[in-house]
């Protein structure tokens, strides 16, 4: 079976130790119903920019960071709605992770990503294909992944096949889609662990309920480490 996966990262691999820099995201999507999808996100940004935000331009890339709680919630509602779309993601503690992996970014985001696949994606699928932004920080060569994941997966799982995509996110609606839930994981992941005039701070409560809201829609996830990621899932 295949598999595509459209992802995003927030927050940073870091040595500091600072409560905002505590964890890592990758958020991805998934759905059978490409196009599907890409037609409800785009009504749904436009449905909410004549009912709440008739000023907004939405010729340019909109992104997840640019988006209020409620704005959040109202696309994902309409995804979940007349969609058949799937959420995935992997919640890295910095403060947890060992030094080395902490001071070479570009290896851990490769480990990560392959430790996920193999924790949940081995077994049901033997074709997996990834499309990440290509201004995607942890990156350190665009070929990197795509040879660590062949290496680790092909010679070890039922995976028969890897293939890496690197998009400009402007072009890709599903990416900027997974860049949505990738900021609703960061601004939810730091609610509690920045100061309370922070907007992370401010919408924790909000980004809880669009969580809820999308619960059982969310498939396959990877905290790291196991048993000493403090990232919650209250939802």
């Amino acid at each position: 079976m295949q598999l595509t996966l459209y992802g995003d990262e927030s927050g940073t691999i870091t040595l500091c130790n600072d409560p905002k820099f505590k964890f890592f995201y990758i958020g991805m999507i998934s759905t059978e119903e490409q196009k599907k999808v890409k037609r409800v996100f785009r009504n749904a940004k436009k449905a909410y920019r004549k009912q709440y935000r008739p000023n907004r331009n939405l010729t340019k890339e909109f992104k997840g960071s640019e988006m209020s709680a409620h704005m959040k919630r109202f696309i994902f509602e309409q995804l979940i709605n007349k969609t058949d779309i799937k959420f995935h993601f992997i919640v890295s503690d910095n403060h947890h992770l060992r030094k080395v992996l902490r001071e070479k970014p570009h290896i851990t985001f490769n480990f990560l990503i392959g430790r996920f696949l193999k924790r949940n994606c081995c077994e049901e699928y033997t074709h997996i294909t990834l499309v990440l932004d290509n201004r995607n920080k942890s990156v350190d060569n665009l070929k990197d992944l795509d040879h660590y994941l062949s290496t680790e997966l092909i010679a070890t799982t039922n995976i028969r096949s890897i293939n890496v995509l690197y998009v400009d996110s402007m072009q890709s609606d599903l990416v900027q889609i997974a860049d949505v839930f990738n900021n609703l994981l960061y601004r939810y992941g730091n609610g509690k662990r920045i100061g309370e005039s922070n907007k992370c701070t401010k919408e924790y409560d909000d980004n809880l309920a669009t969580l809820k809201m999308l619960s059982n829609r969310i498939q396959y996830y990877l905290l790291f480490p196991r048993n000493n990621c403090d990232f919650e899932i209250n939802y």
